[in-house]
């Protein structure tokens, strides 16, 4: 299994981008960002993967992974 490793966000995209089937409805709408979260990930090489709770303009509150709100994660899957 590939490890991956995702720093927290230090630039945030201007829009979500819904790579996951739970949230696509949400994709390209504005957010904003409420606070960081870590959750356990056996998946990263530290075991840890930075979420991130953000609330869109009509008040809805999700935790976002970093390739939907991450100016610099790219995720090949979801087409960005």
């Amino acid at each position: 299994m590939t490890k991956l490793t995702f720093p927290v966000a230090t630039r945030f995209s201007p829009t979500f981008h819904g790579v996951w089937s739970d949230h696509q409805s949400r994709d390209g709408q504005t957010f904003e960002v409420l606070e960081t979260l870590l959750i356990d990930d056996q998946d990263t090489e530290d075991g840890m993967l930075p979420m991130y709770r953000i609330r869109f303009p009509d008040g809805v509150v999700i935790e976002a992974f970093p390739e939907e709100v991450d100016a610099d994660v790219t995720f090949e899957e979801g087409g960005r």
